[in-house]
Parts: C-alpha cells; sequence; structure tokens
C-alpha cells in the first residue's frame, strides 16, 4: 500500500523483510523499487528470485529486462513461462520477440492470446500481422478493437483471466 501511495522509501524496508522469509510478491516489489530507481543488477536479482519461485509478474519483467539486454533466448524461456501461465503482457512480449525473429505463425497464436485478454497492443500486432497477410477485414476488426479499448476494460479483462498475482 505504501508503495502504491508514492512512499516507497517506507514500503522498501517491509518488503525486504517479507522477502526474507520467501514472499515472491514481495521480492518482485524490490525488482519494481529497484527497477524504477534505474539501470542496474538489482533489480534483475530481484525478479530473478522472485521468479524462481513461481512469480508469474516476475518472469514476464525478467524476461523483458533480459530482452532489452540482448539476451533474447533467456528472455524467451522467461516468456514462455508467464505466457503458459496465463500472463496476457508475457504473450504480447512472447510475441513481439518470436515475431521479430520471423517466427510469424507462433507469434500470432501469442498475440492472438494476448489479445483475447484486451492487450490493446497485440490488438495492434495482430491486425498489422493480419494486413501483412492480406486478411484486411480481420485486421480492421483488431484495429477497431484496439482503438476502443479503454484501459479499465482491459483492466477488467484481466482481473478475470489468472494472471499469477
Amino acid at each position: 500500500m505504501l508503495h502504491e501511495a508514492g512512499r516507497a522509501a517506507e514500503a522498501e524496508p517491509w518488503y525486504r523483510q517479507a522477502a526474507a522469509t520467501g514472499d515472491s510478491g514481495a521480492m518482485y516489489n524490490l525488482g519494481v523499487l529497484a527497477e524504477q530507481a534505474g539501470p542496474g543488477e538489482e533489480a534483475e536479482r530481484w525478479y530473478r528470485q522472485s521468479a524462481g519461485a513461481g512469480h508469474i509478474r516476475a518472469m514476464n519483467n525478467l524476461g523483458a529486462l533480459l530482452d532489452q539486454a540482448g539476451h533474447q533466448e533467456e528472455a524467451e524461456r522467461w516468456y514462455r513461462q508467464a505466457a503458459d501461465a496465463g500472463h496476457p503482457g508475457a504473450r504480447y512480449n512472447l510475441g513481439v520477440l518470436l515475431d521479430e525473429r520471423g517466427g510469424r505463425d507462433e507469434a500470432e497464436r501469442y498475440y492472438r492470446q494476448a489479445a483475447d485478454a484486451g492487450h490493446t497492443g497485440a490488438m495492434a500486432r495482430l491486425g498489422a500481422l493480419l494486413q501483412e497477410r492480406g486478411e484486411h477485414e480481420e485486421a480492421a476488426r483488431w484495429y477497431r478493437q484496439a482503438d476502443t479499448e479503454t484501459p479499465r476494460q482491459v483492466t477488467a479483462k484481466a482481473a478475470r483471466r489468472p494472471a499469477g498475482g
């Protein structure tokens, strides 16, 4: 609650205390705080610990850090774990990674899963992929849906799906 209220400095000692007991959510939150503080290895360390304990959002965030650092193979492994657990953002991120490598068919599958969960970025990427293939009608439908989704609608849809906490 302190972190969400903009009082991260006050929240950090509590997160550290909880992380010391093995709380994967606290480890994840420490990773978020470290990432917000700037580049460095601390965020990766906390995300690794949290992801290793099964925290799905930490898996996705770790994948993103690794992807940005140029470690696509390891990023893919973490994205896949989070995507297999139902995380829409990980499905989108995995789709982008695969798409950029030329794995369009597999990327489409992950874009569709993320788009069905309300991820507007995935809707737009899926629309672009379909448009390139000449499937203009379906592409237009996804573009329209991406344009009409509001953050509240996306959040509500994601809340109905298991996202791993």
